[in-house]
């Protein structure tokens, strides 16, 4: 019997192993000869690179070369934390692993114009542009001059057609769901894991409607994880770990940093997860911070370090809902079960924090060790703060 779009979802979204019956096979597309442009974000265009099928380059905006750069620096810095991970792959969220960042060319014959001078006929013509205006509904996203900078990192592949029909059968309006699945925009699928926010409801409780429904970076809240029947307290775990390795491991301060469940990791030509059918992935750094804390201790300067954990706590909330909110039961808004998935995120927090300053600073420790906890008691006292059902700050 062939399952229900609310059943392949619930198997193939739970990070869980896979049964025979669920199983969902990938079907990335390779692009010819021609760069395909996959996505876009503040800084810069996403493409597929054709003769490296796992690899995708990112291309520098007019003016945002100095943000792609701050968004390799700070890939380094968590990729090298997340090398140091001591728990099994199964329950690490995966980073795309970063190859390579090229300034715009200057000089003849260096790597960057050689790059260039063999690639730049490999993108489509609307962005290889020297000014004049596209065509087409996505020439607004794809017009500016080349050459520029770029960033080459790990391709995060997209959710498979059978989960990308699912979540049209399930969420998507029936009178679009043919133009839907006609746009290839939407091969393209990656899922915003939100387990800060449920959806808006109309006047009698139900979901509202989503006017622009798409499935490049689509929203999936708490709300419909919970339909799913998705672990969301394994999802906090992992985020908490994670974002514990980025601010303690890699001194970054994840601010607008994106949890989004893609297709299985690839190494090797295998899957390093063979057993299910998504992966959740950690992506863009453009606009985060770099600390040291050997610097800050150094200094001894006790202002310094709850100017840190003040930082931290901005970025949590500036961001877009990816973490549990630390509601209390008393706060108008707050359901069962979101005081639960706060603590199994902020204990994860702070397990693996304490793990990493240990082995990284066992001298300093008893000194370190309260800035994690510091962190998590100020994200519960700034939530207080907050208006009923407000999940996010404005960035000043």
């Amino acid at each position: 019997m062939a399952l229900s779009p609310r059943e392949i979802l619930s198997h193939a979204l739970s990070l869980r192993p896979l049964t025979e019956q669920a199983e969902t096979s990938d079907d990335v597309e390779t692009s010819g000869q021609t760069l395909l442009h996959i996505g876009f974000g503040q800084c810069g265009l996403v493409f597929t690179v054709p003769y490296k099928p796992h690899e995708v380059v990112k291309i520098a905006r007019p003016y945002f070369g100095e943000s792609l750069y701050a968004d390799f620096r700070a890939h380094q810095r968590v990729q090298e934390a997340f090398v140091r991970r001591s728990d099994g792959v199964q329950r690490q969220v995966q980073l795309p692993t970063v190859y390579d960042f090229l300034p715009k060319p200057v000089l003849e014959g260096s790597t960057p114009k050689q790059f260039w001078d063999s690639n730049i006929s490999l993108f489509p013509s609307s962005t290889a542009s020297t000014g004049g205006s596209g065509t087409g509904a996505s020439s607004r996203y794809l017009t500016f001059h080349l050459p520029s900078e770029a960033l080459f990192t790990e391709h995060i592949p997209p959710l498979s057609k059978p989960i990308r029909e699912a979540l049209i059968d399930l969420y998507c309006a029936p009178a679009k769901q043919a133009s839907v699945r006609a746009d290839p925009a939407n091969q393209d699928c990656l899922l915003r894991v939100y387990l800060g926010r449920r959806r808006p409801r109309d006047e009698n409780g139900q979901p509202k409607v989503v006017a622009n429904f798409g499935l490049r970076n689509y929203n999936l809240h708490l709300d419909q994880m919970l339909e799913l029947g998705l672990d969301v307290h394994l999802f906090a775990q992992m985020m908490g770990a994670a974002l514990a390795d980025i601010h303690w491991g890699a001194g970054v301060d994840a601010f607008d940093v994106e949890f989004m469940l893609g297709g299985r990791r690839i190494i090797a030509g295998l899957y390093a997860n063979n057993d299910r059918a998504a992966d959740l992935w950690l992506l863009d750094f453009n606009l985060c911070s770099r600390f040291n804390l050997d610097e800050l201790l150094g200094d001894r300067h006790e202002q310094k370090l709850d100017g840190l954990v003040e930082q931290l706590v901005h970025a949590f909330f500036a961001n877009d809902p990816y973490y549990p909110r630390p509601r209390t039961q008393d706060e108008k808004g707050c359901e069962v079960g979101d005081i639960s998935l706060w603590q199994a995120f902020a204990k994860a927090y702070l397990g693996r924090a304490e793990e990493i300053l240990q082995a990284r600073h066992r001298p300093a420790y008893e000194d370190l060790r309260r800035l994690p906890e510091r962190f998590i008691t100020r994200c519960v006292e700034k939530q207080k703060t907050l208006p009923p059902g407000v999940d996010k700050i404005g960035v000043e």
